[in-house]
């Protein structure tokens, strides 16, 4: 099951193929499948292409967090 990770401002964002959601952990953790310091989960509905759709995701999260938005996990990646 190929899955990007992209590590960014003290967070993993992992997003598997086919899985249709980013998950975000406090924390780095490498190659790691297990939900351990689980912070949010992403309900992007599309499946990734490349990393840069992972990236995408990771910015527009942590904006959302910046900016004390709520319900950050309803935004589709096709609103990015």
């Amino acid at each position: 099951m190929p899955t990007a990770w992209h590590h960014y401002a003290g967070y993993t964002f992992r997003w598997g193929r086919g899985d249709h959601t980013v998950t975000v952990h406090q924390g780095r953790h490498l190659a790691s499948y297990a939900n351990t310091f689980l912070v949010d989960v992403i309900d992007v509905g599309a499946d990734w292409e490349d990393d840069n759709d992972l990236v995408r995701v990771t910015h527009w999260w942590l904006r959302q967090q910046w900016r004390g938005t709520e319900n950050t996990a309803r935004c589709p990646v096709t609103a990015l």
